[in-house]
């Protein structure tokens, strides 16, 4: 997947890592070193706003590139719910709900889904943010896209504004938001939709993305050993939190969230 995937985002235009050989069979691969210097480590108060720009242009070119890749389907949605269902509820919370309550979060769960596969669905690289963004010779360069499907779009645009790892001013998300609308606009998306109604697709993306992330997080501490992400789990909680209030049909996902995860 990244050999291919890697091909057909440089044909598209992106800075991807260079593969110089590979050998499939034996798996292994000589691959361009970008250095060291990440998105998020050159980010200060005078680099945010351009830097941030130069990342929402990318969306553009990647949501034409030519490869063929899974879908992000009602049965993948399921699995990464499943992940906070199992590592956060029931591994970390030992929640035993009652009938009526998974009624009503199976409930919320079914409303996510639904509004998910209804909208325009394109390449996503699904790990859109500060940490997978390299500077290299003055370009921003596209790493870790190996998992790429074909999703909803937005789903990129919610990964980068709304990072697990850091909070970016909200003036600068509405800034970013609305030129991301216009230039997926430009390339024929979101022909009849409204740039509030984008907003409000995004909320939705970003509330599964966070709830798949809050259970991922508690697997690799568990699981895997890994404590570093313990650290961003209240951020992508509040993150979670407001979004399950942005839709009158998440209503018991608000105050599940209230009542089970005060102490996380």
């Amino acid at each position: 997947e990244f050999v291919v995937i890697d091909e057909a985002l440089s044909k598209a235009g992106l800075c991807v890592p260079k593969i110089y050989h590979s050998d499939l069979q034996q798996g292994f691969m000589v691959l361009e070193d970008l250095g060291d210097k990440t998105f998020q480590s050159a980010l200060n108060s005078y680099s945010m706003e351009y830097l941030y720009f130069k990342a929402c242009d990318l969306l553009m070119p990647m949501s034409a590139v030519k490869v063929d890749l899974l879908n992000f389907d009602i049965n993948f949605i399921d699995t990464e719910l499943g992940i906070f269902k199992e590592w956060m509820l029931e591994k970390t919370l030992h929640l035993s709900l009652n009938e009526n309550d998974l009624i009503k979060l199976s409930s919320c769960f079914d409303y996510i889904k639904s509004r998910i596969q209804s909208y325009e669905q394109i390449p996503m690289h699904r790990d859109f943010h500060c940490r997978n963004l390299m500077i290299y010779k003055n370009n921003l360069y596209i790493i870790d896209f190996q998992d790429m499907l074909k999703g909803p779009i937005g789903y990129d645009l919610a990964s980068l504004v709304y990072d697990c790892y850091l909070n970016l001013p909200e003036d600068l998300i509405t800034k970013i938001i609305n030129r991301a609308y216009l230039g997926y606009r430009e390339r024929g998306y979101l022909q009849g939709i409204s740039e509030t109604e984008f907003k409000q697709q995004l909320n939705i993306i970003s509330l599964e993305r966070h709830l798949k992330v809050l259970g991922i997080f508690r697997r690799l501490y568990m699981r895997d050993g890994k404590d570093s992400y313990l650290q961003h789990l209240p951020r992508v909680l509040a993150y979670a939190q407001k979004e399950s209030l942005c839709d009158p049909n998440l209503f018991y996902l608000s105050l599940f969230l209230d009542k089970y995860f005060k102490d996380i």
